[in-house]
């Protein structure tokens, strides 16, 4: 099985003067009834790369299939991309997990050792609820270890939920640094306690921690504000960040997602790039609830690419990473889209070349 993807020129339409020109080159479609080795392909919710090959990662919370990382074999003939010789890899089979603690799989990166670092958003619904964990595993299925995370992003295990992270709404967005040592990550929506109805549900905590069995710990907790929702058509309903990755010394790239209503309940995704220069952020670390906080300042948001495919917007963009080169073009970036296992949705994947 291969798929194929045939270079289509478009320009995207930006929101900042001075940004970037990124061009879309092409796209990979998977049909809603594709499978590989007997499992439903779709729910992809975040990618990587290592060597000539790509991972992804499926968030079906194993009520399809088990948890689970698909690699495709990256090839190229000219202009033409393709993904060859689909493998499949449980991890339920290979870890022994707890089965009753869902695994919500939204976010992989790889280690410059081999291994993968992953993220879970656990599930809110379940009785005790299940936490969220970013843990390093090996590529034949093995637990490194699982990170400490913030006491404050935990939500309660049983009774009314006062803090932690919504249901749902966990950390989609995880990275590396290009060592390895250290970890970034941001919940899609603000923390419960964060929220109010006065800020608009725009504050998110931004973390970096260390990846180190004798040095583990947190590094910093930096304050990053939201963008102000899309213009155009559509009503904005739920807006939060499906992806980071790093770029240098404090600044990274962001993929903003909004929600949005048609009307005649017809509901579209509008995404975003957003540079961030997190420099000048003001600590968030001893502060309790960002709704209520004062003279703090957020990551400075440097410019904001629209993504779009043509005139079409992308779908529900969840998966982002840096991918190889062109003759064109020094770097590349992939995005790819979670179908939510839906009837009528594809599942696509999305090349763009990056001018700096």
């Amino acid at each position: 099985m291969e798929k194929l993807v045939v270079f289509i020129l478009y320009f995207l339409t930006f929101l900042s003067a001075q940004a970037s020109e990124v061009v879309l080159l092409g796209q990979i479609n998977w049909s809603t009834k594709e499978k590989i080795q007997k499992t439903r392909f779709g729910g992809i919710s975040g990618i990587t790369f290592k060597d000539d090959k790509i991972f992804m990662v499926s968030d079906d919370r194993g009520q399809i299939n088990e948890p689970r990382i698909y690699e495709f074999q990256i090839k190229k003939d000219k202009k033409i991309w393709k993904l060859e010789n689909p493998q499949v890899y449980f991890l339920n089979s290979t870890i022994s997990f707890d089965k009753k603690k869902i695994l919500d799989l939204e976010a992989i990166s790889t280690l410059p050792n081999g291994n993968f670092l992953i993220s879970s958003e656990g599930d809110n619904n379940k009785k005790p609820r299940v936490a969220p964990r970013i843990f390093e595993i090996t590529p034949t299925g093995e637990v490194v270890q699982d990170f400490l995370l913030p006491a404050r992003v935990i939500p309660e295990s049983t009774g009314q939920q006062k803090m932690g992270i919504g249901n749902n709404f966990g950390f989609e967005a995880m990275t590396s640094s290009a060592d390895g040592l250290e970890i970034f990550f941001i919940s899609e929506r603000p923390l419960v306690q964060d929220t109010s109805d006065k800020n608009e549900m725009t504050n998110f905590r931004f973390y970096q921690i260390k990846r180190s069995i004798e040095n583990e710990g947190f590094i910093s907790e930096k304050l990053v504000q939201g963008p102000p929702p899309p213009r155009g058509n559509g009503v904005p309903l739920v807006q939060g960040f499906s992806e980071i990755l790093m770029l240098g010394d404090k600044r990274f790239l962001a993929l903003d997602r909004t929600l949005k209503v048609l009307g005649s309940q017809r509901m579209s995704f509008e995404c975003r790039l957003v540079e961030l220069d997190l420099n000048q952020a003001s600590d968030t670390s001893k502060t309790e609830n960002l709704s209520e906080a004062k003279n703090l300042e957020p990551a400075k948001i440097i410019k904001i690419h629209s993504l779009k495919a043509g005139t079409q917007d992308l779908g529900n963009c969840e998966g982002m990473a840096l991918g190889p080169s062109t003759e064109e073009y020094r770097q590349t970036l992939w995005i790819i889209t979670d179908n939510n296992f839906s009837k009528s949705e594809d599942t696509v994947l999305y090349f763009y070349g990056v001018k700096n």
